[in-house]
């Protein structure tokens, strides 16, 4: 005669479905993070689109294009904003509150181009400040390595080379202030 021990298969059932448990709830919260990191760029996004801050992009813009003058304390302070506005999205990359594709997605037009026509704006804060924008030329590379995965022919499309910036700037500078 089989005998079959209950208290096996009950011990047995209550385990997978401890297994089971232990899944679901990771994968719920997997998405609850994936939600929660696009309700941050999001709110990013929105703010880097109002329209206070599009005066600030256009002034930024400006500055660069008329050469970056020390004696132009506005478009300092507006790179410095943009800049800021950058820093703050690479400490949440940093963090691990959001993801560099993320970020690529949503900022990747402005940040990689911004980045590089603030060479020497960093260049200088750094000699002030170790620290400035740390976490922003992190994000770039990170950023940046994708957008080269991107780009199947890397040569004369990058964002970063001289027109290309320069045609940047200029939308920005000419950005409708709604």
């Amino acid at each position: 005669m089989l005998c079959i021990d209950w208290t096996a298969i009950g011990s047995i059932a209550t385990s997978i479905g401890v297994i089971v448990a232990v899944i679901l709830f990771i994968i719920e919260s997997r998405r609850s993070m994936f939600t929660k990191a696009v309700d941050i760029l999001m709110q990013y996004d929105n703010r880097f689109n109002s329209q206070e801050f599009r005066k600030i992009r256009r002034r930024a813009a400006e500055f660069f294009l008329s050469g970056s003058k020390e004696e132009d304390k506005d478009g300092r302070q507006a790179i410095a904003d943009v800049l800021n506005f950058f820093e703050t999205v690479a400490f949440l990359y940093c963090n691990k509150a959001i993801k560099a594709n993320m970020v690529w997605h949503t900022f990747a037009s402005w940040l990689v181009p911004y980045w590089k026509a603030a060479e020497s704006y960093t260049q200088k804060r750094l000699l002030d400040d170790p620290n400035s924008y740390r976490e922003t030329a992190v994000l770039f590379d990170a950023v940046w390595s994708i957008e080269q995965e991107q780009l199947h022919d890397h040569t004369e499309k990058s964002i970063i080379k001289g027109e290309s910036l320069n045609r940047f700037l200029k939308s920005e500078a000419e950005l409708p202030i709604m």
